[in-house]
């Protein structure tokens, strides 16, 4: 007996979506549409819960059985409401890469806006890895606020710049965030980018943006 994913050739479809938080009792609905769009699979780029609590968690795991694809996330500074150890405990590490169709996928945690020193150079070692791939990097904080208005971006613009500048090197492709509950799209060093923040937390006002994911081809 074998089991394992099917990684067939063809196009490759997943939905993307940050920030549930709030809408964390009603996010099946979200979970219901992304269905819709026939993804092979969710990337989330944080912010599931609201505090953190542990009873937001199992409400997360009871939403997301009624999601019919797998979902690969990161944390947010949500989470960091509580220990970190409560999300890792259950989802294991918030900075990781894997390869699916050729196209590797690096998540890394920046839920305090910004990268562990540590964090940084392992993700700098996934992303050199992946140069020769196409590559999605994905992160809670945009390094920098696409519209400059928000304070939704790294602590330190020093830090910000540096990892741009190994987005750049390494040949990213696309890079996801989130943190900022309105859509964006932008670009930095030359790299598209997209803020997708309509998981179900509070909308921005006056952007007249509510829920809704994105869908990659």
């Amino acid at each position: 007996l074998t089991v394992g994913p099917a990684d067939v050739a063809g196009p490759l479809r997943i939905a993307a979506m940050a920030d549930i938080q709030t809408g964390l009792p009603t996010v099946d609905d979200v979970f219901a549409a992304i269905a819709t769009t026939n993804p092979r699979f969710v990337v989330c780029m944080g912010d599931l819960t609201e505090r953190g609590e542990l009873d937001e968690y199992a409400l997360f795991d009871r939403q997301l059985a009624t999601l019919p694809v797998p979902l690969y996330t990161t944390l947010g500074n949500h989470e960091l409401w509580a220990e970190a150890a409560r999300y890792q405990g259950r989802y294991g590490p918030a900075s990781y890469q894997f390869t699916f169709h050729d196209v590797a996928f690096t998540f890394a945690d920046s839920g305090d806006a910004g990268l562990d020193p540590i964090v940084e150079d392992a993700i700098g070692e996934m992303l050199a890895a992946a140069a020769d791939r196409q590559s999605l990097f994905l992160t809670h904080f945009p390094p920098v606020d696409p519209v400059g208005i928000r304070d939704g971006a790294f602590r330190s613009r020093r830090d910000a710049q540096r990892l741009i500048g190994t987005l750049a090197t390494t040949g990213v492709d696309l890079a996801l965030y989130g943190h900022i509950h309105t859509y964006a799209e932008f670009e930095h060093a030359g790299i598209p980018a997209f803020v997708s923040g309509g998981g179900g937390a509070r909308p921005e006002r006056w952007d007249g943006i509510g829920r809704h994911f994105l869908v990659i081809d």
